[in-house]
């Protein structure tokens, strides 16, 4: 006989559910694949006043078709927060990349739907070709006491360098 048949069924029940990546790759699929009736039914009811079917189809359907095909759409990037989860779904279309940006509530429905143009990842960062470290020291300050304490570095010129 079990002993906790409720805590084994909540379980079940709890690992059934689609993850919020899963989710996000669902809303995805269906913006892609202009499903937008059941594309809104995903959406909370703010949600639907203010993105209708018509909405979608009049505003998303001509750029996604200028963007051309689908090429790839890519591992979904998850964000926690504490009101609402944003998930990335990055789509690479033909002509350019695009970020598919999805919040949700904390019950699961949709709350936002953004689309945000794909920008490479910033590399580490390299000095400009004009800088010439070696004409000027950094030192480490702090302005400000308390809880207004702003660190920062102060560059100041080495004088011996300085023609004038």
């Amino acid at each position: 006989m079990l002993r906790y048949p409720a805590a084994l069924l909540l379980s079940a029940v709890l690992l059934a559910q689609p993850s919020i990546s899963e989710k996000a790759r669902q809303v995805a699929d269906l913006l892609l694949q202009e499903k937008y009736a059941e594309l809104t039914q995903l959406f909370t009811p703010e949600l639907k006043q203010n993105l209708s079917e018509e909405t979608l189809r009049t505003s998303i359907r001509p750029r996604f078709q200028a963007l051309g095909a689908v090429q790839k759409v890519l591992d979904p990037e998850v964000q926690r927060g504490l009101v609402r989860d944003i998930v990335i779904v990055p789509v690479q279309f033909a002509q350019a990349a695009l970020n598919i940006q999805v919040s949700f509530t904390k019950t699961g429905e949709v709350a936002g739907l953004f689309l945000r143009p794909r920008v490479a990842p910033a590399g580490p960062y390299q000095p400009p070709p004009y800088s010439k470290p070696g004409q000027f020291r950094t030192e480490e300050v702090t302005l400000g006491t308390g809880e207004w304490q702003l660190p920062g570095t102060l560059s100041i010129p080495v004088l011996s360098l300085i023609h004038i």
